[in-house]
C-alpha cells in the first residue's frame, strides 16, 4: 500500500563536505547499512522531508532544512533513517487525511470478509494471493484488537518513537524541537526571541519528558561509543 508518488525538483545528492553532515556516520550509529539509503537535497518538494520508496530508499530533504545547526540536521537525517530501518517510511509520507483513511482500512481488513465494508473487500481483491494470506494472518492474530485500536494514536506513537531515536543521536532538545517545528510547518512554535513553545509541536512535550528521564541517559550512555561530533566532517 503506497500513497501517490510525490515529486521534487532541483535535486542533488547531499555532499558531506559541502553540507556539513555525514549521513553514513549517522547510519553507523543506528546500526543501519550505509549503502541502504541515499540523501537527496531538493530546491522544491511537497513535504519538508520524506522517503521515496525506491529499491534503495531516498531521503528527500528541502534545501532550507540544511541551514540550521548541525544538531538539527543530525536529528532530521537520523529520524528519516529510523523510519526506513523500522519499515515505517510510509507514515512519514502521508498527511492527516490519508492517515485517517489508512486507519479505517486497517480496521476493516482485520474483520471477516462478510463484515467488511465493500470498499475494503474491493481493495483486498486487488492484492496478490500472498498479500491476501498476510491479511488473513493479521486478521486471525489481531482481529479482536485492531477494531478497538486507536490507529491514529498508534501512528503518532510511531512518530514519537522515531523522534526519540533521533534525539538520542543529536543529544540536543532545542535542535530536536526546532526541526520538529519545521517538519510540522508549525510557524508559531519558535518565538521571536528564540524560545520554543513545546506544546505547539506535535510530540514536543513527550520529547521533553524523555530527555529528562533516566531512560534517556541510560540509552545515551549505551550509544556513546562514537561521539556525535564525528558525524559532522572536519
Amino acid at each position: 500500500l503506497y500513497p501517490m508518488q510525490k515529486t521534487a525538483t532541483g535535486l542533488r545528492a547531499l555532499e558531506p563536505q559541502q553540507d556539513g553532515i555525514d549521513p553514513a556516520a549517522i547510519a553507523e550509529r543506528l546500526a543501519f547499512p550505509t549503502d541502504g539509503f541515499e540523501v537527496i537535497v531538493a530546491k522544491k518538494s511537497p513535504l519538508p522531508a520524506w522517503v521515496a520508496l525506491d529499491a534503495v530508499p531516498k531521503i528527500v530533504i528541502q534545501e532550507p532544512l540544511l541551514l540550521g545547526s548541525p544538531a538539527e540536521t543530525i536529528f532530521l537525517i537520523a529520524r528519516s533513517i529510523e523510519y526506513i530501518r523500522s519499515n515505517f517510511a510510509l507514515l512519514g509520507r502521508v498527511g492527516p487525511r490519508e492517515r485517517t483513511e489508512l486507519g479505517l482500512l486497517l480496521q476493516a481488513m482485520a474483520k471477516p470478509s462478510d463484515q467488511r465494508e465493500p470498499s475494503a473487500n474491493e481493495f483486498i481483491s486487488l492484492l496478490s494471493r500472498q498479500q491476501v494470506k498476510a491479511v488473513q494472518r493479521v486478521a486471525k492474530a489481531a482481529g479482536d484488537v485492531i477494531p478497538e485500536l486507536d490507529v491514529l494514536a498508534w501512528m503518532r506513537g510511531v512518530d514519537t518513537l522515531m523522534s526519540r531515536v533521533a534525539l538520542l543521536l543529536c543529544d540536543d532538545l532545542v535542535a530536536a524541537a526546532r526541526m520538529s517545528a519545521r517538519l510540522g510547518s508549525v510557524e508559531n512554535a519558535v518565538l521571536p526571541d528564540g524560545r520554543i513553545v513545546l506544546r505547539a509541536i506535535s510530540g514536543g512535550q513527550n520529547l521533553l519528558r524523555f530527555y529528562l528521564s533516566a531512560n534517556y541517559y541510560e540509552l545515551y550512555a549505551a550509544m556513546a561509543e562514537a561521539p556525535v561530533e564525528e558525524i559532522t566532517p572536519s
